[in-house]
Order: structure tokens, then C-alpha cells, then sequence
């Protein structure tokens, strides 16, 4: 099972992947914490989910934009995706939610660690 999650975000101008924000599961409830990078995207033109703030955000369920990029799990049950059936964030990072109409990234600690060795994650 999944507790923690990072929010990604790729400039559209500089190509770079920044770390905005991060999503902890804390039993049935969330929390979402913004990171030092945000001010960075803001500044490059991100959109950020929810209003900018130092403080930690608590959602007693799973915030909808993290909802929203969530494949179904038909989908994934039809191309052999590897996941826990149960566990909302291993759905939402089976395809490390992304949507096509925006440069946002979910990715679980493997991914971001991946992405940081390969030099396309500032952290």
C-alpha cells in the first residue's frame, strides 16, 4: 500500500520537471503540502491545485484533482497494469497520473528517485 505521493510538474517553457507538492495518506484522510519548487513553477506559469499556502492542507478524502487522474480500473485490468486494487494512490500512480491536457505527474518514491538519478528532477 501507498502513503505518499509527489506532485510533478514539467514546465512548458524550460522542459524542467519540478517538485511542487506532496499528497500523505494518514489513514483514511489526506494531507497536501506544497514544496520549495512551487514558487519556481508558479513563476513559470503552473496553475497549482489549490491555493498557495506554507501550511499543510487536509482533505478527508481523496482531493479531486488527485481523483480525476485516476484510470478506471477496467483499464487497467485490460492492459495487465500492475496495482493494488484497493489502494487509490497505486491506481493513480499506475500511470503516474497524467492527463493529457496538462504537464502535471503523480509518481510514487521509485519514480521520483528514477527521475532524480536520471538528472530530469530538481529536488
Amino acid at each position: 500500500m501507498i502513503d505518499k505521493v509527489y506532485l510533478l510538474w514539467a514546465s512548458y517553457l524550460t522542459k524542467e520537471m519540478l517538485l511542487i507538492g506532496t499528497l500523505v495518506r494518514d489513514n483514511s484522510k489526506y494531507v497536501f503540502k506544497y514544496e520549495k519548487d512551487v514558487s519556481k513553477a508558479i513563476d513559470l506559469g503552473c496553475m497549482i491545485p489549490f491555493p498557495y499556502t506554507d501550511e499543510l492542507i487536509r482533505f478527508d478524502s481523496l482531493p479531486l484533482f488527485f481523483y480525476r487522474r485516476m484510470i478506471r480500473r477496467e483499464l487497467l485490468d485490460q492492459f495487465n497494469v500492475n496495482y493494488n486494487r484497493n489502494d487509490e494512490l497505486s491506481i493513480l500512480t499506475s500511470t503516474n497520473g497524467k492527463r493529457n491536457n496538462d504537464n502535471f505527474y503523480v509518481v510514487r518514491f521509485e519514480v521520483l528517485e528514477k527521475l532524480k538519478n536520471k538528472e530530469k528532477v530538481r529536488l
